[in-house]
């Protein structure tokens, strides 16, 4: 299963409303959400890692130098740009699109990482109660769908 699919199921089923439930069903949703915790905490963890890694003084300066080129823009506006102006934004939109796209590839290999974990399945019909009860949709249910029988 991949960690994008138990992310996205457990952002629903943590939430959702068991009352009306069987205790079967009730019971095999805790039992996933104990699963996938662990699994969604690790990412959230290894996200917050790499943003950290990519806060250098590299970082720093093109954030500075984002900041005066807004203000000079700001205060120039109307004005044609010149040379310099159309160098140093291409030199600020370069470096943040190659930190952009960094970031995005990492997000995309940890979303797509298979992780091995056994699920409770969940009965189709005692899922969509419980997803009815919680307010939820349809959309909803597609997502958690690697969790019905």
């Amino acid at each position: 299963m991949k960690t994008k699919e138990i992310i996205n199921a457990y952002n629903i089923i943590k939430d959702i409303k068991v009352n009306s439930l069987s205790e079967d069903a009730a019971l095999a949703i805790w039992k996933d959400v104990k699963v996938f915790r662990p699994i969604v905490e690790e990412y959230d963890k290894s996200i917050e890692e790499a943003k950290k890694s990519l806060q250098d003084d590299k970082l720093k300066e093109m954030n500075q130098r984002a900041q005066e080129y807004n203000k000079y823009a700001e205060e120039h506006k109307g004005e044609p740009m010149t040379p310099d102006m159309y160098k140093e934004l291409n030199e600020i939109n370069s470096y943040f699109s190659e930190v952009n796209a960094k970031l995005t590839k990492y997000i995309d290999e940890l979303q797509n990482a298979e992780a091995d974990v056994e699920v409770q399945k969940v009965d189709d019909v005692e899922m969509l109660k419980a997803l009815k009860e919680s307010g939820r949709n349809f959309g909803d249910m597609e997502m958690v769908g690697i969790l019905t029988k």
